[in-house]
């Protein structure tokens, strides 16, 4: 009896040590689960620092373009996916005239400057169908010795008198000329359709990368005039300019740098383009002055251009673009703004798919490290080893063209709903993801000399100045 009591608390003993141990494995691989979690999360952060370190400094220009090209061609797909657009947004869509060929050709004669008498009756024919606003991306000022021309004053006549009975006329500001006699004609000329009610906008449209993507904001843009949504301050706008003179009027002259006016590689000054306008309305191509009658224009933004100039054109991820175009669509991305997320956001979506991005790429290696070592211990025989470690490695960069694609389709998706966030340098961060977690795990690996505790966190210590310039940078952005 004694000998069985003895074995039974034996056995309960043995039972017992077991379960501790089984208990210390769990408790071992949760903390080894938080160890990794923690690791990835501060790799994430170290990745993230990095990226508003460049971003402040300007060096990711060239990456935005890409990205923003990228995510506008993935756009048409997603918009399928959305539905049909709303009714807001249509009436936010401007309707661009167009002046064709033919009408070039037939009407206008084929002479530059355009006939003043034939632009006149054609902004009767659109005014009198009453739009909001009406902007004309042509030169209409005068020509050398036109300031007395008949035809010309009735041409201004007709702006000014829209402009007084309360439709929104912006003109485009005159080309820019070599001669000074001509530069005060044209001075004058603005001096008189401001002090009328006319406005003035700027024409200057930027590409990046050879395409228009982005345009600038607070500039006393066509588009933005337009849109009715300009920031530029009263005394920087080109009527206020004229007002002191033939001296102060740079943009008239050939001499200067009309870039100057757009914020150069400043991002903070620029916005992506909306090219939602560009699947909306198309332009109606004018092959007559009568067909102004067939366009709905009543209580819309117009846009009134050259359709016939070959050098007005530009190129967008939908195709090439006439100049009037893409000031229409500045006008609806005012109206239906595409803004940048904010750092904050931007930040925690690099942290959250950095971290889930560390445990799927190290979980798929460790995989294929663990078959290629099986298959290897036995001399890659039997093949299905062979085989199994290199599905492995298919999955890993499988999975890494998936993650891409997924940021892509992400950053497709917010520009669809008017965001915009860089995926650029979260694919940037998933490639090191990839790359770091591909490497043999070398805590596997025994060592002759015990290293000193401190460097077991060697890598993070070295990153931690980084870290700390990037909290710097966050807040000195906001």
């Amino acid at each position: 009896m004694a000998r069985f009591i003895h074995r039974l608390c034996a056995s309960r003993t043995i039972h017992h040590k077991i379960d501790r141990v089984d208990e210390n494995k769990h408790q071992h691989s949760r903390l080894d689960s938080v160890k990794h979690g923690l690791h990835h999360a501060y790799v994430a952060l170290v990745l993230a620092s990095i990226i508003l370190i460049a971003e402040q400094h300007g060096w990711l220009i060239w990456l935005d373009s890409v990205s923003l090209r990228a995510a506008t061609a993935l756009t048409p797909v997603v918009n399928a996916l959305q539905g049909e657009p709303s009714s807001k947004r249509e009436r936010d869509e401007p309707v661009v005239l167009l002046i064709s060929d033919e009408m070039y050709e037939k009407d206008f004669r084929q002479t530059s400057p355009l006939s003043r008498s034939l632009l006149a009756d054609t902004l009767v024919r659109i005014l009198d169908k009453k739009p909001e606003a009406l902007a004309i991306d042509l030169d209409l000022s005068p020509g050398p010795d036109d300031d007395g021309d008949a035809r010309q004053r009735r041409l201004d006549e007709v702006l000014i008198t829209a402009a007084k009975s309360g439709t929104r006329v912006i003109l485009g500001v005159p080309f820019p000329v070599q001669s000074d006699k001509l530069l005060a004609a044209k001075v004058r000329w603005m001096q008189r359709l401001c002090t009328s009610g006319v406005s003035f906008g700027f024409t200057y449209i930027q590409t990046s990368q050879g395409l228009v993507l982005r345009y600038p904001t607070g500039t006393g843009s066509l588009g933005e005039l337009l849109a009715g949504t300009n920031s530029l301050p009263a005394a920087a706008t080109p009527c206020a300019i004229i007002e002191s003179g033939e001296q102060s009027a740079a943009f008239l002259s050939k001499d200067f740098p009309g870039g100057l006016f757009v914020g150069g590689e400043d991002l903070s000054r620029q916005r992506p383009l909306n090219t939602a306008y560009f699947r909306g309305r198309a332009a109606v191509w004018m092959v007559a002055a009568e067909d102004v009658r067939a366009a709905e224009l009543t209580g819309r933004m117009v846009v009134l251009g050259a359709g016939f100039n070959p050098n007005d054109e530009f190129l967008t991820a939908y195709g090439p673009q006439k100049g009037a175009s893409i000031h229409a669509a500045i006008a609806f991305s005012e109206r239906q703004p595409t803004k940048a997320v904010s750092h904050a956001m931007a930040i925690l979506l690099d942290i959250v798919l950095g971290i889930a991005a560390g445990f799927v790429f190290h979980a798929i290696w460790g995989r294929y490290h663990l078959a290629d070592e099986r298959a290897m211990e036995s001399g890659y025989w039997p093949i299905q080893r062979f085989l199994v470690a290199r599905l492995w490695l298919f999955a890993s960069f499988a999975i890494l063209v998936v993650w891409i694609a997924m940021l892509m389709a992400m950053s497709a998706w917010l520009l669809r709903h008017n965001l915009w966030n860089n995926p650029g340098p979260m694919i940037i961060g998933v490639f090191v993801k990839t790359i770091l977690a591909s490497r043999s795990h070398g805590e596997h690996h025994e060592t002759s000399q015990k290293p000193p505790a401190v460097m077991k966190y060697a890598d993070e210590l070295l990153c931690l100045p980084i870290v700390a310039w990037g909290i710097v940078a966050f807040f000195s952005s906001h």
